[in-house]
């Protein structure tokens, strides 16, 4: 979990309301992300003296398609353009 661009915790961190993250008043980005999953993003605003619950459920990434160009039968696309290209460290 992220609050302004800066990492605070994991969300299980936050799960029970003992465990609470102070954060000043104002305007403030709140990011989530975890692997496999779709980043979650909101704005909000925070005033002083209130408790903002929020609950989050991430969905899960779409895995992505294999480019044709890089990757054919076997790897055989791959390979060829490797030794066009020149020697593989």
């Amino acid at each position: 979990m992220y609050v302004d661009g800066r990492l605070i915790g994991s969300a299980g961190d936050f799960a029970n309301e003992k465990n609470r993250y102070p954060i000043v008043d104002g305007h403030h980005v709140l990011k989530i992300e975890f692997p496999g999953y779709q980043s979650f993003e909101t704005q909000m605003e925070v005033v002083a003296n209130r408790t903002l619950n929020l609950t989050v459920e991430l969905e899960k990434a779409d895995p992505c398609p294999p480019d044709p160009d890089v990757v054919g039968k076997s790897g055989r696309r791959l390979r060829q353009r490797i030794r066009k290209v020149g020697k593989v460290l």
